[in-house]
């Protein structure tokens, strides 16, 4: 499995999110690798801003129910999937909440 191609597509998300909703989120650096669990199919990140308090979110997505792919291999989320990730982003990061970590499952 690559996980650099379910990476980019996330990373994808954030970046609309970051230009849509005026955020600077990233994926963690202390969590270097996308990770699964061997009892399941899930890729999992750790989602931070650069700045401001230190506020988590952790990402899991299915890799079977979330992503799909194009013709030429791509693999890109679901729309589905995609807003739900963006929804969970502006309720954690926007809405003057200030939990400090959220677990986020997507599938």
């Amino acid at each position: 499995m690559s996980y650099e191609q379910y990476t980019a597509a996330i990373q994808g998300v954030l970046d609309e999110a970051n230009a849509s909703l005026n955020l600077d989120l990233e994926f963690d650096p202390a969590w270097t690798i996308a990770k699964t669990d061997a009892s399941n199919i899930d890729v999992a990140y750790k989602i931070h801003r650069r700045t401001g308090p230190t506020r988590t979110m952790s990402l899991s997505v299915n890799t079977f129910f979330a992503f799909d792919s194009s013709t030429d291999g791509r693999i890109f989320l679901k729309p589905e999937a995609k807003a739900k990730i963006i929804e969970k982003i502006k309720t954690f990061w926007t809405s003057g909440n200030t939990d400090r970590h959220v677990a986020v499952s997507v599938s």
